[in-house]
């Protein structure tokens, strides 16, 4: 009876993992910049961390698994190809994700308060977040560069939004998920108030702070790509305005001498003149309107112009 009691309650707590892993993790990288930057608030960490610390290995299955889901996820919503170079990298990085919360339980359990009840328990777990939050994506991040995978960032700026991301998701979702599952579970039930609300608050804060923030960025970077795009349409326009004056000025010039007009040395010059001082435009032609009654005399000034015989078709 009592190997299957913790049988169900590890399937229950696998479960539980697996869901809240990918549903905080999707949520979080919703923050990222573009696909291939780490998301700036990444609570997924901290849910790993608190599962791991209150229940041990019995919780890897659902850590591996949900690692690797969120991994595909992010390929597949970003349609980017999964290769095996992709699967290998997506393995390193659950592996990475599992040696940091490892390593954080171990510190964790030797040297702070499991309730965090004391004030030396809460400033080393203030101390510890940091710590170990840059074990993950510094392994995840050297493996995508050894597989050629960087997509052309900054490894410095990913590593740092990483290792912030994992730290703030810690130290803000690792105590909600205790007010729930940690242990001692009187004390941690107690603080579902005067802990948790807070937690919660501070969360939805922070989101809102760095969404309105970005959301800011990208309308200055925006208005100053419309200012760019604003000058480069009325220096076009005003070239093309020049050329169409240009253009009007000589074709009501032909016009009004349409009988005789003018010689090819004469069109010529004038054409030439404006193009070498407008390298934008290729050429310029005349085509001349020549009446039934004229045909005769324009083919015999052609043929003798181009020395060929000349004929309009």
């Amino acid at each position: 009876m009592g190997s299957r009691s913790g049988w169900r309650g590890a399937l229950a707590a696998n479960g539980c993992l697996l869901v809240l892993y990918l549903l905080t993790g999707i949520g979080g990288l919703q923050l990222a910049l573009s696909a291939g930057y780490a998301s700036p608030f990444f609570p997924a960490a901290g849910v790993l961390f608190a599962f791991f610390l209150s229940y041990g290995r019995r919780v890897i299955p659902a850590m591996l698994v949900g690692s690797f889901l969120l991994d595909a996820w992010i390929h597949w919503s970003h349609q980017i190809p999964f290769t095996p170079a992709g699967t290998a990298q997506a393995g390193v990085t659950a592996l990475a994700d599992l040696l940091q919360v490892s390593v954080g339980a171990a510190l964790f359990r030797r040297y702070l308060d499991p309730g965090l009840a004391t004030g030396r328990s809460v400033l080393g777990f203030l101390l510890l977040a940091p710590t170990v939050s840059v074990i993950s994506a510094a392994t995840a991040l050297g493996a995508r560069w050894a597989l050629g995978l960087n997509g052309g960032g900054n490894f410095g700026q990913i590593l740092a939004s990483w290792w912030i991301g994992d730290t703030i998701g810690v130290l803000l979702a690792a105590p909600l998920c205790w007010v729930a599952i940690g242990q001692p579970r009187a004390l941690w039930w107690r603080r579902r108030w005067i802990l948790g609300v807070p937690l919660l608050l501070s969360s939805a804060a922070f989101i809102a702070i760095y969404h309105e923030a970005q959301e800011w960025e990208r309308a200055q970077h925006m208005q100053s790509f419309q200012l760019k795009a604003q000058r480069a349409g009325d220096l076009m326009q005003a070239e093309f305005s020049e050329h169409e004056r240009f253009l009007y000025a000589m074709a009501r010039a032909l016009d009004d001498d349409a009988a005789a007009g003018p010689t090819h040395d004469e069109f010529t010059r004038v054409a030439r003149s404006y193009l070498e001082r407008r390298p934008g435009i290729l050429g310029i032609s005349w085509c001349q309107r020549v009446p039934d009654v004229a045909r005769a005399a324009f083919e015999a000034r052609m043929s003798e112009l181009f020395a060929r015989p000349f004929r309009i078709t």
